[in-house]
């Protein structure tokens, strides 16, 4: 009769601990899956949700290079010109920044937008009268060049392409500290570069505006309601 051969040494206990082994694999897997769906779910009242990274902050936008804005105020009440000024811009939400000029009654400011500034104040004026009562004008300015005859006709014909055919336009022109040409020999050959047929002084689509300051010239091609003038705003 033959004997069966016996079994290894140690052979059955290593097949059990396998099958151990293989037992608690089994039974933790579906609690990972558990896990996995958990982590999925959206936070429960009372539970802290996972803190997610907070996106970086926009930078502000900074003030233009180049002062945007002329103020005309009254010379007497500088201080108080200041003090309206920085009130204001307060009211209206906006940043700016102020800049003499060797024009007594006039301010350069540099703004984010000078439009949008302008249009603000004017309804804070029309709202509210007494805000501005020490400045007297808000004039938007587009380039700047120097105060001899080409320089202006050049920045003045680089306005032109944005004055539509058949736009009503006018040219407003204020010179300071300026007397080499007289202002109505100024404003013809100003306007002998503008190409465009119709010229309205009473009712503009546009307005070609000039500020001689000195030396130095701004320039700007505006909408009737792109400036403020505070007298006009309270009517």
């Amino acid at each position: 009769m033959k004997r069966k051969p016996k079994k290894a040494a140690g052979k059955g206990k290593a097949t059990s601990k396998k099958r151990a082994a293989v037992k608690r694999t089994a039974k933790k897997a579906p609690a990972r899956k558990a896990a996995k769906r958990m982590a999925k779910r959206p936070a429960k009242p009372g539970r802290k949700a996972p803190v997610k990274k907070q996106p970086k902050p926009v930078m502000a936008r900074v003030l233009t290079a180049k002062a945007n804005m002329l103020v005309t105020y009254d010379p007497n009440h500088k201080g108080t010109a200041e003090a309206e000024i920085k009130e204001a811009f307060g009211r209206i939400g906006e940043r700016y920044e102020l800049m003499d000029t060797p024009v007594e009654g006039l301010f350069k400011l540099k703004t984010q937008d000078a439009r949008r500034v302008a249009k603000k104040l004017s309804d804070l004026s029309r709202r509210e009268h007494q805000v501005l009562s020490t400045t007297h004008k808000y004039i938007p300015i587009d380039l700047w060049c120097k105060s001899d005859l080409p320089a202006m006709q050049k920045a003045v014909k680089a306005l032109v392409p944005n004055i539509g055919q058949n736009e009503r336009w006018k040219m407003g022109l204020n010179k300071r500290h300026w007397d080499k040409m007289h202002l109505t020999e100024l404003i013809i050959k100003l306007t002998d570069v503008i190409d465009r047929p119709k010229v309205d002084l009473e009712k503009p689509e546009k307005i070609v505006q000039v500020e001689i300051i000195g030396e130095e010239s701004g320039i700007a091609l505006l909408r009737p309601d792109e400036f403020l003038d505070v007298v006009q705003a309270k009517l």
